[in-house]
């Protein structure tokens, strides 16, 4: 160790970095061998002491610290002793060997201590130190350091060279010395002073043959290294003729592999040593060559100059050896080699290496053209020198200039802008005009035009007149410019970057002109050629088309259309009203059809303006648009086209553009749009048959509207006909606008009309008489049409309270036709509003509808005219609105209307027209369902004309006349909620048409192709396929079906229902009964009538269809096709199925009409007497039996429920999935039968049957806990697991029991009964995720009275079935939905009352549905339970005394959302809100603080519950609180400050800390409650937020900033998945967090622990999965995510890998191969791997091989807790061991106390790694010479693989190889014992280090470095067969040894 010291100290000491090179790879040398000699003489005769046996390392580090300590001046004489000693040949046989590099290093020491006495001592002793060596061998021998030209020649001399050597010994001298540099990054000797030794013994010297006779030897290798270069360039810098010198590497050499290897070493490794400056060879470029070139560019050539590559024949020799010889065995290596040099060339001096190239003739070689096109791309894409090299290419090649720039616009056109850009600097644009092809030129003078340098249409008018008839130029333009417009008609997003530079709108509009211009000179097939041409820029560019109306005579595509910014900014306005609806889209359509027919030049031009946005913006409808404004605009689209608003061209591409859309898969919001604009103007398709043929061949149309199909074919019918479709949109038809004659009548001229509006502006009551004579002047009868049409837009439509004023006004006008005009604009006026959908929205426009009709009324009615039936019938326009779901308008607009009624002497009660209407009023009031305002009109309405409501008899005209479904209330995520629960479901009513068809469109969604044709499962087309020949099955089959089937069930339910309903006198019952009953009866008969059939029909259309499409027999088998029919056949059963109970319901309500109106009668007038229904009692009811017998007052209850048994389900249609998943008849359950659905379902209500009987006998007496265990209703679980396990389709099954259970349980009627159904639904839940969530969906969000059950609802709650948020949510939406029914508002508060006295809920979780009870007491309609519940609150709820300021800091913390949401400086704002708080001592205290955070923390995750509960997204604010509170701890910390002033940075840690602390402590809670329902994703956005937000503020807080990351770190850590399972996905994407990771490993020793502690919660929580024969998908991701993570650990941060290797592999269980293998890979960043299976790589000679690699773990902490443990493994350590030994030690690796053999994997890898180190510390391993016997590592393997079982062994020795890795230490240690004990004759140990290292191998790459090379030493290991292994592991192994043995003698050294 001291000699390595002083060796060392040599190093330090020393100021030439070339000797420190030589002593430091000295110090790592390890290869030496062994000696005898104790003894050597040394410095003044000194005698040197060396150990016994020392190799050559110590012979080496005793002569360096011998010079170390010998005096500082010595004479040559005392120095020769040494140096005789060391470097003599005679004395290497008494000391060990030293190589030349351990000999240069020692010289390199004497000569840094003694300088130049150490030359004059080589000088004097060369006799003896040369010995009968070569020259060559004696200079390399001593180095270049000490070398002097008097030294070098007195060698020459000595070593028999003449005085006048010839070339051969010249030659040969170089050749040696310059192959002995090529190892090292130094030459081996100072070549410059051996060249000038030679330069005087020969000075005419050849040089040139000097350096060429290297290429004679045949065996001369020269590989390139920074030293061969150095040796190279010094030779030729000292040789007397340099430049001669030089040649001699020019031209091409019989090596030429030899030649390149030089030059690459010469010109790139040291390129300082050459340089052709001061050689006169032919230059590329000189000075004087850019002597006229502007300053930037000889500032460029300057350096250019200068550089080693300025020669014209280095260039033209490269590409000499570039096409030499192209069929030579070395051609490939040359190309290799050329390409590196000219790659390195070109990163440094790209110029010179073009501008050589374009010197050189072209054909030199077919590299030479591509080569110059590359390199001139490169410099049009950007460089330094490119104003050099286009300046230098224009003055001497332009013709290759011109010609490459065209291959590069064909190769990339989008080069075509720096083409241009380049001409205009060298002022060659005409040039380039002048270039064929001719689309070239044309594309440059486009954008050169563009920018200003061409006038474009000159230039193209000029060259087509030129140009010659056949040059064809006005074909060669229209090609040009199609090819153009398509290229950019084809790029699907128009925002992203091209790959050709477009033409813009005026361009195009030039070429289109031009052409124009030259039509008479066109042929015919031009003229059409143009016409598509311009068709295909209309499209692209529709500015190009005037819309302007008026412009019928102007051609399109000649000029650009072009608005003022005021137009511009109007037209954007109204579209984005439309879009923020504060106008509809009906005001939009109008706004444009007035423009279109105004005369004012304004509106012409915002109609042109805002049509063109819309062509304009067409390309961006696809990716831009949102769905709900692509639908709007579609709606305008598809106006303009209705309307007639566009005609000619434009009409064709619109219609164009809708096609195009259509065409567009059908999920697609471009499909949308396509069918919401077809549908504006389908009433048009008659005027178009070849657009509905071409529409009809659309299949995706077909599929999924086929109403629009029907509507195509009727306008194709039509069309065929003659007979136009009838154009009537309308929905009010009973209200219409008459026509009024209106001759004669004018505009008043302004002045004129300024005095009338000024007169009728000031008119008042009071002064009506003075203004009437002035008025009566001013209004002539011809302006009476101007005067109503004013008064009814801008006075009665907004001034109610003057209508009175105005009729008087109007009368004593004394113009009758005044009363004409205004009632004509009246109507006109009210038609419009009636009409505009967007009257049913805005309330603003009813206040004036409402105001029109009070008008209408009031000019009408109260002066007794009547209003003409053919202008309006008011029961036809409320039934019209009843149909379509209206009236909100109707009923408003008749009962305004009707009001003037009470002023009436005609028209008042009993009036029958107006009787009629109320009658009418009345059955809405009872029957429609109406709102309170409706109702509350309808009242107001009645007072006024005195009619009492309740008396009125109602009208009987509403059945049959059955309003538009209305959109489903539940949220859209439940929307999906299988027909299997519809039964349980309150549903609106539709009709079975409308059911039939929905039910056809959705029929594709659900048909499936059996996973036993595998090759077509997927196939869309086969789908297709079938579901034509479905539809076409069913429409042939469903009509007779249908129609037999309601028949008989109408006929039998009325039958038996009016029997059994004879005293039954509520409606409902009744009608609910026979409803059950026909759709059981109708539903059951059509499935069994139609099965059969059905089948046999699809089969017959599917084998036509499939053979029509090509599919022989040979692809689909009949087997095949009967398979696909029988998985389909349910589905189209379902359809006929489901079709015939709908109709059913309105059959059987046509039948038992007539006992619905008995029953509504007695309802209303029979209060007080017995219901008896005579004409349904038969005599013989009085003869059943008393459970038959019907008797008053109805039904009883036990009767009703086998009406209630009835409800059916139609079958559920199988999705792929359910197909794929299902278990399938695997089991025979109970005898052997797999069991149907249906099948189960009777099992179970045998045993539902059963229970119900035991819980009637036990009553209240028992519950579910007092039960014993072994009791028959405990192991209903059991019996249900095998049901559904034994059942062929499971989900069915669970579905079916799941349904009858739920039935069961809101029937329960003890505790017991309840506990056990809901206990069976849990059970059942958890068999079926699908069926859980259908179950759960319908529990929460269906609106059914039966779900009113408290008890029942509370069992659920405690089962966790139903959440509390939810319910809270959906009864308070239910409450204000249902306008705080009765029962509901019943229901919610015995609901709370229950839950809060028993502590299943706090008052805060129903803060939203008590909110809600409290406005329903506000409106009066709270119930008495609601009420006491509400008084009562603070009593029931003591455990929320702290409610209040809960409630008051959670309203605190949303002020601080919103003023965060919406100050535009948020950071200001936070000052205030903190000012705010701190005022309220919020902050201050510790424990009211921690609340403060807490409440935040959970509203900002409730708030995210809620949103996500009801469908919400990111766009509606679902993460907002969770972002804002994330916001507000980091500008807490930010702004914290240290109370004491001392340490800042501290206190904001430690505050954000606490924080941390509070966020962890409300996730546990979470994590607790919720169990299996804990959401993650809210507390995953608040810690990644938190990281962002810290981020953005790392400027601020500094120092801070990486504590924080540490307390997020152990806030990561106390959350591990070990404890919190629930947060294990985002636990791991916190982990790796880009902000988080990166910043702990860079942190430093702080930062990486706290990682490193996080890695290994990672590892151990992972790792009881890991170890298990299969992952499930969870897992699974869980373990891809940590294998990523662990990738991008190897990849940027090794280093953490290689500290921390042995502690992850403790954690990685042993079958996991692949993660180990990465972790082991890693190696630091500045170490560069071999090739671990070359021949030639010896570790144990590797310098690495001596470093200690750095590592964090402490084997002995791990040992210590094994008692006796590190004795023993000492004992070992020095030879102590008892024969015991080994048994101990086995025993302390297993793990106590269990039955079975297992083994503690750490200790094992401890005790290796502990042996490993010590044995390395006392140098006795084989490693460095050390016999096997010695090595204690080697005798801790033979003692414990001894005693070790299988596993044990195997553990052992892949503790061993976990120490393969990179080449160290540690790495050649481990590697020469495996392979020494492969080596040794015991099979199953060798079997067993195979099997380790194969399995790591045979993974996935990587491998690391050091396994590789071991596993290649084993196979190398000629001695040692291989063992005995399966046949294919064999075949792998001898195939592995025969690819690492090839006939090499390295393969021997083994």
């Amino acid at each position: 160790m001291q000699i390595a010291s002083a060796l060392r100290t040599a190093a330090a000491q020393t100021r030439d970095p070339t000797q420190r090179a030589l002593y430091e790879r000295a110090l790592t040398h390890s290869t030496w061998a062994t000696q005898s000699s104790s003894m050597l003489h040394g410095l003044q005769d000194t005698p040197i002491a060396l150990p016994p046996e020392a190799s050559g390392l110590g012979l080496f580090d005793a002569v360096l610290d011998h010079i170390a300590q010998a005096p500082a001046t010595l004479t040559p004489g005392h120095i020769a002793p040494l140096l005789v000693s060391l470097l003599a040949d005679d004395n290497k046989i008494t000391h060990p060997p030293l190589d030349s590099m351990q000999r240069q290093a020692l010289v390199a020491a004497l000569y840094e201590r003694y300088g130049d006495a150490v030359s004059t001592a080589l000088e004097q002793q060369i006799p003896k130190l040369a010995g009968r060596r070569g020259a060559a061998e004696v200079l390399m021998d001593w180095g270049s350091v000490p070398l002097t030209p008097k030294l070098a020649r007195a060698v020459l001399v000595h070593c028999g060279w003449s005085s006048n050597p010839t070339i051969t010994d010249v030659a040969q001298l170089v050749c040696v010395l310059l192959q002995g540099s090529t190892p090292s990054p130094q030459p081996s000797t100072n070549m410059q002073v051996v060249a000038d030794v030679l330069n005087q013994m020969v000075p005419s010297l050849d040089w040139k043959a000097v350096i060429q006779s290297l290429d004679v030897p045949t065996t001369l290798a020269v590989p390139p290294s920074k030293g061969l270069g150095v040796a190279l360039g010094a030779l030729i810098r000292g040789a007397s003729q340099p430049v001669q010198a030089l040649s001699g590497l020019w031209g091409v050499w019989s090596h030429r592999l030899r030649q390149l290897q030089l030059l690459y070493a010469l010109l790139l490794l040291n390129e300082d040593a050459y340089s052709v400056a001061p050689v006169p060879v032919r230059r590329i470029l000189t000075m004087a060559d850019v002597a006229e070139a502007p300053s930037s560019i000889q500032a460029q050539a300057q350096a250019a100059c200068a550089s080693p590559w300025n020669s014209i024949e280095l260039i033209e020799t490269l590409m000499e050896l570039a096409g030499s010889a192209p069929g030579a065995e070395d051609s490939n290596e040359v190309g290799r080699a050329v390409t590196a040099i000219l790659e390195r060339a070109i990163q440094t001096h790209a110029e010179c290496v073009l501008l050589g190239l374009a010197a050189l003739p072209s054909s030199t070689n077919a590299v030479h053209p591509e080569l110059v096109t590359k390199l001139l791309a490169m410099f049009l894409a950007g460089h330094p020198s490119q104003q050099l090299v286009f300046w230098r290419l224009w003055q001497t090649q332009p013709e290759l200039l011109l010609s490459t720039f065209q291959r590069i616009y064909a190769e990339a056109p989008l080069q075509l802008a720096r083409i241009v850009e380049v001409a205009q600097e060298l002022q060659i644009v005409n040039k380039l005009l002048e270039q064929r092809p001719l689309a070239f030129a044309l594309d440059v003078a486009a954008l050169a035009a563009r920018r200003d340098l061409l006038q474009l249409e000159p230039w193209l008018q000029q060259r087509i007149a030129d140009a010659p008839p056949e040059a064809h130029m006005i074909a060669t333009v229209l090609d040009f410019l199609e090819h153009k417009t398509k290229e950019d008609l084809m790029r699907r997003d128009p925002q992203a970057e091209p790959a050709f530079v477009p033409l813009n709108v005026q361009q195009v509009a030039t070429f289109l002109r031009v052409l124009r211009g030259f039509g008479d000179a066109m042929s015919s097939e031009e003229i059409e050629h143009f016409k598509i041409v311009r068709n295909l820029c209309l499209q692209l560019h529709p500015r190009l088309m005037s819309l302007t109306p008026g412009s019928v005579g102007v051609e399109p595509g000649l000029s650009v259309a072009s608005f003022s910014k005021d137009v511009h900014r109007e037209a954007d306005s109204w579209y984005r009203q439309m879009y923020e609806e504060k106008v509809s889209v009906d005001d939009i359509i109008s706004l444009l059809r007035r423009c279109k027919h105004s005369d004012d030049d304004h509106e012409h031009q915002l109609f042109a303006c805002m049509v063109h946005t819309l062509f304009d913006e067409h390309r961006w409808f696809e990716l831009y648009y949102p769905p709900r404004e692509l639908l709007m605009t579609a709606v305008v689209f598809g106006s303009l086209i209705q309307y007639q608003l566009i005609d000619s061209i434009p009409l064709g591409i619109a219609i164009r553009y809708v096609v195009d859309a259509l065409r567009s898969a059908p999920d697609s919001t471009m499909f949308h749009f396509g069918v919401q604009a077809l549908m504006r103007f389908q009433k048009r398709l008659a005027e178009w048959p070849q657009l509905c043929q071409l529409l009809l061949s659309l299949p995706t149309l077909q599929q999924t509207h086929p109403e629009l199909v029907a509507a195509v074919n009727q306008a194709l019918a039509a069309a065929k006909s003659g007979q136009p479709l009838p154009a009537n949109d309308e929905v009010f038809t009973s209200v219409r606008v008459g026509k009024v004659a209106a001759e004669g009548q004018i505009l008043p001229d302004e002045a004129l009309s300024d005095q009338i509006l000024f007169l009728i502006n000031n008119l008042s009551p009071v002064n009506l008489e003075e203004k009437l004579p002035l008025a009566r002047s001013m209004i002539r009868e011809d302006l009476l049409h101007w005067l109503a049409r004013y008064l009814v837009a801008e006075r009665v439509s907004t001034e109610p309270n003057n209508h009175e004023l105005y009729l008087q006004f109007l009368e004593r006008l004394e113009l009758p036709r005044a009363f004409v005009f205004v009632l004509h604009e009246t109507m006109a006026k009210l038609k419009g509003l009636l009409e505009a959908e967007k009257t049913t929205q805005s309330s603003q426009d009813r206040t004036v509808l409402k105001n029109l009709a009070s008008w209408l009324g009031l000019t009408t009615l109260a002066q007794d005219r009547p209003i003409k039936h053919r202008y309006m019938a008011l029961k036809e326009l409320l039934l019209q609105g009843h149909e379509v779901g209206r009236l909100i308008v109707a009923i408003p607009f008749v009962c305004k209307v009707l009001e003037h009624c009470s002023r009436s002497t005609v028209f008042h009660p009993p009036n029958p027209w107006l009787m009629g209407v109320l009658r009418l009023l009345g059955e809405l009031y009872q029957f429609a369902d109406l709102k309170l305002n409706l109702k509350f009109e309808i009242e107001v309405l009645c007072k006024s004309l005195h009619v009492d409501l309740s008396q009125l008899e109602p009208s009987a005209l509403l059945p049959g006349r059955r309003p538009d479904p209305l959109p489903a209330q539940p949220s859209a995520e439940y929307a999906h909620v299988v027909v299997g629960m519809d039964q349980l479901a309150v549903q609106d009513s539709m009709t079975y048409q409308d059911m039939f068809v929905t039910m056809l469109q959705n029929m594709a969604q659900y048909i499936v192709i059996s996973p036993q044709i595998v090759p077509y499962a997927n196939s869309a087309a086969w789908k297709r396929v079938m579901y034509v020949a479905l539809e076409r099955a069913i429409q042939e089959i469903i009509t007779p079906v249908v129609e037999r089937s309601v028949t008989i069930a109408s006929i039998s339910t009325r039958e038996l229902v009016s029997k059994d309903f004879a005293m039954e006198p509520d409606e409902q019952k009744m009608r609910t009964a026979a409803h059950q009953m026909a759709q059981n009866m109708a539903g059951s008969l059509a499935l069994v009538t139609c099965k059969e059939p059905l089948r046999l029909s699809i089969l017959a259309h599917a084998r036509s269809l499939f053979a029509a499409g090509g599919v022989t027999e040979q692809a689909l088998p009949e087997q095949a096709l009967l398979l696909l029919v029988q998985d389909n056949l349910d589905l189209a059963c379902v359809v006929i199925e489901k079709t015939a109970m709908e109709k059913a319901l309105a059959k059987v309500d046509e039948g038992l009409a007539t006992a619905y109106a008995t029953r509504r009668e007695y309802k209303a007038h029979g209060r007080g007497a017995m219901f008896w229904d005579g004409t349904a009692l038969s005599h013989y009811s009085t003869t059943l039996p008393d459970m038959l017998r019907i008797a008053p007052p109805g039904l009883q209850p036990s009767q009703l429920r086998v009406y209630d048994n009835l409800a059916m389900t139609p079958m559920a249609p199988r999705t792929e999935e359910e197909l794929e998943y299902d278990d399938g008849p695997a089991t025979a359950p109970m005898g052997g039968v797999s069991l149907v659905p249906a099948r189960a379902l009777e099992r179970f209500l045998l045993m539902a049957a059963e229970l119900e009987r035991f819980f009637s006998e036990v009553g209240e007496t028992q519950s579910l806990a007092t039960l014993p265990s072994n009791h028959f209703v405990r192991q209903i679980s059991p019996h249900l697991t095998e049901l559904v396990l034994h059942s062929v389709q499971r989900d069915e099954t669970v579905l079916l029991i799941a349904q009858k259970t739920v039935q069961l349980l809101y029937k329960a009627q003890t505790h017991l009964a309840r506990e056990v159904w809901v206990a069976v639904l849990e059970h059942l839940c958890e068999q079926s995720p699908r069926v859980a969530k259908e179950v759960t969906a319908w529990l929460v969000y269906a609106e059914d009275e039966r779900k009113f059950h408290v008890p029942v609802t509370l069992a659920l709650v405690r089962a966790n079935l139903i959440g509390i948020a939810e319910q809270d949510q959906q009864l308070a939406k239910l409450l204000i939905r249902s306008q705080f029914r009765a029962s509901v508002v019943d229901f919610s508060a015995q609901l709370v009352r229950e839950c809060l006295q028993e502590g299943l809920a706090t008052r805060a979780q129903f803060a939203t549905l008590l909110n809600a009870l409290h406005r329903a007491a506000q409106f009066g309609r709270a119930t008495p339970a609601a009420q006491q519940l509400l008084d009562e609150l603070d009593q029931l709820a003591p455990g929320d005394a702290a409610l209040a300021l809960r409630e008051q800091l959670a309203y605190s913390f949303a002020s601080w959302v919103r003023v965060f949401q919406q100050a535009p400086h948020p950071e200001k704002a936070f000052i205030e809100y903190v000012t705010q708080l701190q005022s309220q001592n919020v902050l201050k205290g510790e424990e009211l603080a921690s609340l403060f955070f807490r409440m935040c923390t959970e509203v900002s995750v409730g708030h995210y519950m809620k949103q996500q509960a009801v469908g919400g997204t990111r766009a509606t604010g679902l993460f907002s609180p969770i972002d804002t509170f994330a916001q507000l701890i980091v500008y807490l910390v930010k702004y914290h400050a240290d109370p004491n002033g001392t340490d800042d940075e501290h206190a904001k840690v430690h505050y954000l800390t606490k924080i941390l602390s509070i966020l962890v402590l409300v996730l546990a809670h979470s994590h607790e409650e919720l169990g299996a329902r804990f959401q993650q994703r809210p507390f995953f956005r608040l810690f990644s937020s938190v990281l962002h937000d810290l981020h953005a503020a790392e400027g601020s807080l500094r120092g801070a900033y990486q504590g924080a990351l540490l307390a997020l770190a152990n806030a990561l850590n106390t959350l591990q998945p070990l404890f919190f399972p629930g947060f294990a996905f985002a636990w791991v994407s916190l982990v790796s967090h880009r902000l988080l990771l990166p910043q702990l490993l860079q942190m430093g020793p702080s930062g990486v622990a706290a990682f490193h502690r996080l890695m290994l919660a990672q590892l151990r929580f992972l790792a009881p999965f890991l170890r298990q024969a299969t992952l499930h998908d969870t897992t699974r991701l869980l373990y891809t995510s940590t294998l990523r993570v662990l990738l991008l650990l190897l990849h940027d941060f090794p280093e953490y890998l290689v500290e921390h290797h042995q502690s992850l592999c403790d954690g990685i269980p042993p079958n996991c191969i692949q993660m180990r293998n990465l972790v082991l890979c890693a190696y630091p960043a500045k170490l560069r791997l071999p090739d671990p299976f070359a021949p030639s790589v010896r570790l144990a000679s590797m310098p690495e091989s001596a470093l200690v690699p750095s590592m964090q773990y402490d084997t002995r902490t791990q040992l210590s807790s094994i008692p006796g443990a590190l004795v023993l493994l000492d004992d070992l350590l020095h030879h102590r061991a008892a024969a015991s030994t080994g048994a101990k030690l086995a025993e302390a690796c297993r793990v106590p106390g269990t039955a079975e053999t297992h083994y503690r994997e750490c200790v094992l890898n401890a005790m290796v790694l502990y042996v490993a180190e010590a044995a390395l510390k006392l140098q006795n391993t084989v490693h460095t010479g050390t016999v096997a016997a010695d090595d204690a590592l080697l005798d801790l393997f033979h003692v414990l693989l001894r005693e070790l079982e299988p596993e044990g062994r195997y553990l052992l020795l892949s503790a061993a190889a976990n120490q393969l890795r990179f080449p160290s230490q540690h790495t050649a240690y481990l590697s020469a014992v495996l392979v020494a004990l492969y080596a040794e004759d015991d099979t199953m140990v060798r079997e067993q280090i195979l099997r380790v290292l194969l399995e790591r191998v045979i993974v996935h790459r990587p491998h690391p470095w050091g396994l590789l090379y071991t596993f290649a030493q084993m196979l190398r290991l000629h001695t040692v067969p291989l063992p005995q292994a399966p046949p294919e592991i064999h075949t792998i192994l001898e195939h592995m040894k025969k690819a690492l043995l090839p006939d090499r003698p390295a393969a021997k050294a083994l």
